[in-house]
C-alpha cells in the first residue's frame, strides 16, 4: 500500500498487481485511483431540507400517478415511464438534474 494508507475504505479504488504467495494470490504495488469518500464531502453538497422538501413532494406526484395508473390495470404510457425510470434510478442531486427533474413532473392536481 502506498505510504501513509494503513486500510481502504469500501468502495475506494485501487490499482494492483497479483503474485502468488506462500499463503495464495498476493496483490502487489497497489495503487490509490482517486481519495477516499468521505462524510464531509458528502456533506458539503448536501441540499437545504427547504430545498429537498420541493423535490420530494414532486417525486411523490409522479409516483403516485404512475400508482393510479397501475391500479386501473394499466401501463404508464412511453413517455411516462422513461421519466420514471429516470428518476427512481441512483442519480446525484445537482442543480441540473434538480432543474430537469422540475421541468418534467407535470401538474396532475
Amino acid at each position: 500500500m502506498p505510504s501513509g494508507t494503513t486500510s481502504l475504505r469500501q468502495g475506494q479504488r485501487v490499482e494492483f498487481g497479483v503474485a502468488e504467495g506462500r499463503r495464495g494470490a498476493q496483490a502487489l504495488q497497489v495503487r490509490l485511483l482517486e481519495p477516499p469518500p468521505t462524510v464531509a464531502a458528502a456533506k458539503k453538497d448536501r441540499k437545504k431540507p427547504d430545498e429537498m422538501v420541493l423535490i420530494v413532494e414532486d417525486l411523490i406526484k409522479l409516483l403516485d400517478h404512475a400508482s393510479e395508473t397501475y391500479r386501473r390495470g394499466k401501463q404508464p404510457d412511453t413517455k411516462e415511464a422513461k421519466r420514471i425510470a429516470g428518476w427512481v434510478g441512483t442519480r446525484p442531486l445537482t442543480a441540473e438534474t434538480v432543474k430537469n427533474f422540475e421541468q418534467s413532473v407535470p401538474e396532475w392536481d
